[in-house]
């Protein structure tokens, strides 16, 4: 079970001072459960990061009770959740249901399976094996043209995935940087590094070893290496997006990305860092790899104030409690890396170790809660991360593009930003409608306070809570 811990912010001594559904169609919610172990049936590996759902009737995520199973290919359903939220009523024993591991824009792989409830107990084990064109399609909600791609790691390497059966051969664009964000979806940016199911020419001085296959594209040597930063889109092969609509097609395109962090030991071995991607179920077990961590390695999440859960890399590469005496119980599924917030990672040696994900996608948002002197305990400090793989700047409070962030600032508000990834921090203090240098005795406007990857910031809120838009 992981606890609490007050801890004080090292290097900082300088500071001032069950889920509940919304209009739920039951009173309560009852409990049974269908769970079990999704594999492959070419290579019987177990499936993670793959979408279950349970139903009377196929339809959409939203009307279907569904989960992701973990990174052991795990997964478990309330079926009650059907009843809950979509008022569609169980029966046990007498009933028959489904259970599905849909094919996606990503995977052709899938399954169904008819089930009923035993009511002598109160649940049913049922492993799934998936199989080519097996189960119902979910429905693509990618824009015109585009192919959703899915991103992993696989040792050293970077693979991009995309459902070679709806998407034969397609265009696979990329773009890098340097790891502070410079993601855009601005068309020139981007690079076409595979069509007709192979690699454009010459590409190898500047990206590397690159090789595709069905369904598949690997970019060697990616891992805790190679770019800083690089991410990929993919376009249908009949596009051409070198004149309109087409530019508009790849830039309106879904991107999955990859981060490089360099953590270090120097000083205590803290490191203030944010995850500017969603990854599968944003545990931390798949979004961290312990394979790039060493033993000792802990994560510090915010749950109030300067109380934290903290997770911690055992001797056999696993995520544990870090105030478990014995350092066994593996709390991976438990503990969630999010890219609204930032985290603390203290490391006994200096690493580089590669993040993965979606990049947050042009209808999605993220309203942060700034908390503020009414919130529950009295907490003032948020602690947030940037969620989107590009540098802001937050000098101009009231402005919302592409470059900059809308802030409701209070006088007296402050704003902790470090100034590499480890506790080297300064503070921007909110006065007379600008941010000013915390430090300098005449308050020094602040002109260019830019939020970079992969860095982690803090708001120490004067006034009541609120919820900042971005």
């Amino acid at each position: 079970m992981i606890r609490k811990l007050f801890i004080t912010l090292i290097g900082i001594g300088l500071l001032a001072g069950s889920a509940v559904a919304a209009n739920p169609a039951q009173p309560f919610l009852p409990y049974y459960w269908v769970r079990g172990t999704v594999t492959r049936g070419d290579t019987g590996a177990v499936v993670s990061g793959r979408l279950v759902a349970f139903y009377k009737e196929f339809g959409t995520v939203a009307t279907m009770a569904t989960v992701m199973t973990d990174s052991d290919g795990k997964y478990q359903i309330n079926v009650y959740d059907l009843f809950y939220y979509q008022n569609v009523p169980i029966t046990l024993e007498a009933e028959t249901y489904k259970v599905a591991v849909p094919r996606t824009d990503t995977s052709n792989l899938g399954t169904e399976e008819s089930i009923t409830l035993p009511a002598a107990q109160g649940y049913l084990d049922k492993n799934l094996v998936i199989i080519e064109g097996g189960g119902p399609m979910l429905p693509s909600e990618a824009p015109a043209g585009t192919v959703p791609l899915e991103i992993a790691r696989n040792g050293v390497n970077i693979e991009v995935r995309w459902n070679d059966s709806l998407y034969p051969k397609p265009q696979i664009f990329a773009m890098t940087g340097t790891g502070s964000g410079e993601y855009t979806n601005t068309a020139i940016r981007w690079t076409k590094i595979a069509a007709e199911g192979a690699i454009v020419p010459g590409l190898s001085r500047t990206w590397g070893i690159l090789d595709t296959s069905a369904g598949l594209l690997t970019h060697e040597a990616e891992v805790s290496g190679g770019h800083a930063e690089v991410y990929y889109k993919g376009v249908k092969a009949e596009i051409d997006t070198t004149v309109d609509p087409g530019i508009a097609t790849l830039e309106s395109a879904w991107a999955v990305g990859k981060l490089d962090m360099l953590v270090s030991r120097e000083g205590l071995g803290y490191n203030y860092v944010s995850v500017p991607f969603n990854y599968r179920s944003n545990q931390i077990r798949d979004v961290l790899d312990t394979a790039y961590l060493d033993n000792g390695t802990l994560v510090f999440s915010q749950l109030n104030g300067f109380d934290f859960d903290i997770a911690e890399v055992n001797s056999s590469g696993v995520w544990v409690s870090a105030f478990e005496a014995s350092k066994s119980t593996d709390i991976g599924s438990d503990f969630h890396v999010k890219p609204e917030s930032s985290y603390m990672i203290k490391v006994p040696a200096d690493r580089t170790f590669t993040v993965v994900g979606d990049v947050l996608r042009g209808t999605e948002g993220r309203a942060l809660r700034i908390q503020g002197s009414d919130h529950v305990g009295g907490n003032l400090y948020t602690y947030f991360g940037n969620f989107y793989p590009t540098q802001f700047v937050l000098q101009d409070a009231n402005v919302n593009d592409s470059a900059h962030l809308k802030l409701s600032p209070a006088t007296g508000d402050r704003l902790f930003y470090p100034l590499n990834l480890s506790f080297d921090f300064n503070i921007a203090y909110y006065s007379g409608g600008r941010w000013r240098n915390e430090f300098d005795p005449a308050k020094t406007e602040l002109s260019n306070i830019t939020l970079k990857l992969p860095l982690g910031y803090m708001y120490k809120r004067n006034g009541t809570s609120f919820d900042w838009a971005r």
